[in-house]
């Protein structure tokens, strides 16, 4: 079907190891995928267990890191070590995720049609919901907005736009990297996410690389996948903290960071913090009611 390009799978794992067991059982059975490669991303001891007693497809490889490098760094790393089997294409897939095989081929199918598309991506289901799993670069006053954590008050700037329609495939800013098929070498070149960043604005940091080389995300809006996200309390503040820290490494290198706007974000982050502190309950009952 796909005579002459190596097709792999790529998939981070962090304390999820049944769910990447089971994802990655499933991508193997696929007559033409070449690799399934699961990078550990440093779990606990206990889930790394798992992976390593679990008797898997020949396909399948396993690697271990010893450390956490952060969402961004641990695929970057896990990518580049595809390019020892010299694939063409690798699809980027969380393990929180499901989807029909048959999605796959379509992809391909029109990822090798146009070359210009470096990234593609499709629609998503969570909580029963379809969602345009798509968005415009990060502007200032929806950064501040995020922050704040006052979104439901104060609407975002616009909706997210399409830039180009071509039939099902819609050109955009970027799409969201929980399932994405990517050009292998386009993306390599450009290296990937940007690794400074621990765990957010890694879609938005490789378009951004992309475009200086001509190349293009894109979507297909007449596929979609299923994402089946699971919240914890103990990572909220945290995950909070981790934001702020990488909205400033990716103003600094893909935006302009004048001490202005450095103050702006710092004060948000603290109204946002005292915000998330006192209402930590509540946030999490009503993310944990929208998953029911």
């Amino acid at each position: 079907m796909y005579k002459g390009d190596i097709i792999s799978i790529f998939i981070l794992n962090y304390n999820d190891s049944q769910r990447t067991i089971s994802l990655a059982e499933k991508v193997a059975n696929i007559p033409f995928i070449d690799v399934v490669y699961v990078f550990d991303n440093g779990s606990n001891d206990y889930e790394k267990t798992i992976l390593k007693n679990k008797q898997v497809s020949s396909k399948v490889l396993l690697d271990f890191s010893d450390a956490n490098y952060g969402y961004n760094l641990g695929v970057s790393k896990g990518l580049d070590k595809l390019s020892k089997f010299n694939s063409k294409y690798v699809f980027l897939l969380n393990s929180d995720i499901d989807f029909q095989a048959s999605n796959l081929a379509i992809m391909l199918d029109v990822i090798k049609e146009h070359n210009d598309i470096a990234v593609l991506g499709t629609k998503m289901i969570e909580n029963g919901k379809y969602i345009d799993s798509f968005y415009n670069f990060p502007s200032l006053k929806n950064e501040l907005i995020s922050l704040l954590g006052v979104s439901r008050i104060i609407k975002s700037e616009s909706k997210n736009k399409i830039i180009k329609a071509v039939g099902n495939i819609k050109y955009v800013d970027f799409v969201r990297n929980s399932f994405v098929l990517m050009d292998y070498n386009v993306t390599k070149n450009v290296n990937f996410f940007e690794n400074e960043c621990f765990l957010y604005f890694g879609e938005a940091t490789l378009a951004e690389k992309l475009l200086k080389t001509g190349k293009h995300e894109a979507y297909l809006d007449n596929l979609f996948y299923y994402h089946n996200h699971i919240y914890r309390k103990n990572g909220i503040i945290k995950s909070y903290k981790i934001y702020y820290k990488d909205i400033i490494i990716y103003w600094k290198k893909y935006k302009k960071l004048n001490i202005f706007i450095h103050i702006l974000f710092y004060l948000s982050y603290t109204t946002g913090l005292i915000l998330r502190l006192v209402f930590i309950n509540h946030i999490l009952k009503n993310k944990i009611n929208s998953t029911m």
